[in-house]
């Protein structure tokens, strides 16, 4: 699985795994095989006793990389050695993806404990199983506020409209609160999204912030919280959005740095109030602003 450099996965390589020796018999001759990268998966058909090329091996490693994803850890333990790939417990104890990360809904747990089994007969027996789940996960009301095949075609809508001297006012009339001590973030997103259209509000103080949002819910459209230099008092003040029954309808993105995970996994997070993770480009942030304002009056209107 390989990433281009606009965040797409690509599938490639197909057939690797196939062409591990079949004759192979000890770990060793298993380790010599033609090509490295089909040992993981040569690797878990040998240690589960499956026919080569079971459907339910493309499962586990489909689960392997969402638990990836998810986590920010690889499930399977990383090492070069491989006759240390092909060891059993590798693949038999990978550490419940709880101890990476907190807070993800039951359906996706489950999803990633049953792709994940060490038992092949507990996994999907195929793929199709597998994307029914996906769907209903991804189709649930949900706080993942950045997905890139959305972002791809928000950037190339965005260059035509350049070259026709369009430039998209998506935020005329919304008001942003941004939450953030740096003076760089403060210009940046003044610039960036007040050429959008939308009026910016800065405050360097998550506490006084907080304050302002629950005298006056309807102040702004949505709030931003960036934890880069505020660290605890800007997850802090995030949170206090959706704990206080008053501001719970105010739409609130946090931001965070990408090694900040504590952050990440201490953030209480609801259908109006979302998160984002360091690197962010500037139409992640505009599309997820417009997606938690569009949710906003949809509760309004209903």
């Amino acid at each position: 699985m390989l990433i281009s450099s606009k965040g797409r996965a690509k599938l490639v390589d197909f057939g690797l795994a196939s062409m591990v020796k079949s004759d192979a018999k000890t770990d060793k001759e298993f380790a010599n095989a033609a090509n490295p990268r089909s040992i993981d998966y040569a690797g878990l058909e040998r240690a589960t006793h499956v026919p080569r090329n079971d459907p339910r091996s493309d499962v586990f490693f489909v689960g392997c990389m969402l638990y990836h994803m998810l986590a920010g850890h690889p499930p399977l333990a990383e090492t070069r050695d491989r006759i240390q790939r092909l060891n059993v417990s590798r693949y038999r104890d990978i550490p419940p993806i709880s101890k990476y990360v907190r807070g993800l809904p039951t359906n996706v747990l489950s999803l990633i404990n049953k792709a994940t089994s060490f038992d092949p007969d507990k996994r999907y027996p195929n793929h199709d199983q597998l994307l029914l789940d996906l769907k209903a996960v991804t189709g649930a009301e949900g706080v993942l506020l950045d997905r890139r095949g959305n972002g791809e075609e928000s950037e190339e809508g965005t260059s035509t409209q350049k070259k026709r001297g369009e430039i998209k006012h998506e935020g005329e009339g919304r008001t942003i609160l941004l939450v953030d001590s740096r003076e760089s973030m403060q210009k940046m997103l003044r610039k960036q999204l007040g050429d959008r259209g939308y009026r910016i509000l800065v405050m360097t103080d998550a506490q006084r912030a907080v304050a302002r949002l629950r005298d006056d819910p309807e102040l702004v459209d949505c709030a931003v919280f960036c934890t880069a230099e505020l660290g605890q008092e800007g997850l802090d003040g995030f949170n206090m959005i959706s704990e206080t029954p008053r501001m719970q309808r105010v739409p609130a993105i946090l931001i965070t740095e990408r090694d900040q995970h504590q952050f990440a996994s201490s953030a209480k997070l609801s259908n109006l109030q979302g998160m984002l993770q360091m690197p962010l480009k500037m139409r992640q942030l505009r599309a997820a602003l417009l997606q938690l304002i569009r949710r906003k009056d949809e509760v309004q209107a209903g």
